[in-house]
């Protein structure tokens, strides 16, 4: 009876270190992805000008898929990544962020992109995602 109650206590001791081997960390609180997920590179560029004057303006924040550009003074930006193709249709938004240090204070403005496949991918790699020279037309805001 001993040896069997023994016995038992080292099996639950074992399976029960077996069992939080196989779990994640708990100093980690990002979960884990459980598959893989299609990803592409993008590279996305352009301008940001003032609608009335077609002036550029520095300082716009440009953002596609969580990944950000500024405007430089000449009102280029450039947008290179990873990120994840899940549907076919794209979009960039332009938030002023400075306020009227560029100018003024323009409305935010969503501008849907047309990318182009540049590059084929395989497997979970769906390849490479282009869209250059667009305009961003700003407002200023009301």
């Amino acid at each position: 009876m001993i040896i069997r109650k023994t016995f038992s206590r080292l099996l639950l001791m074992i399976l029960g270190a077996c069992g939080l081997a196989g779990c994640d960390s708990v100093l980690d609180p990002r979960p884990m992805p459980e598959y893989a997920a299609p990803y592409a590179d993008f590279k996305i560029s352009g301008s940001v000008v003032d609608e009335s004057s077609a002036a550029a303006i520095e300082g716009i924040e440009i953002t596609f898929q969580g990944i950000k550009a500024s405007a430089d003074e000449s009102g280029d930006w450039l947008i290179t990544g990873r990120g994840g193709p899940y549907s076919s249709l794209f979009f960039i938004v332009a938030n002023d962020i400075d306020g009227e240090e560029n100018g003024g204070v323009f409305a935010p403005d969503t501008v849907r992109l047309d990318l182009t496949k540049t590059k084929k991918g395989s497997g979970w790699y769906s390849g490479t995602y282009e869209q250059h020279d667009i305009e961003i037309k700003m407002r200023k805001a009301p």
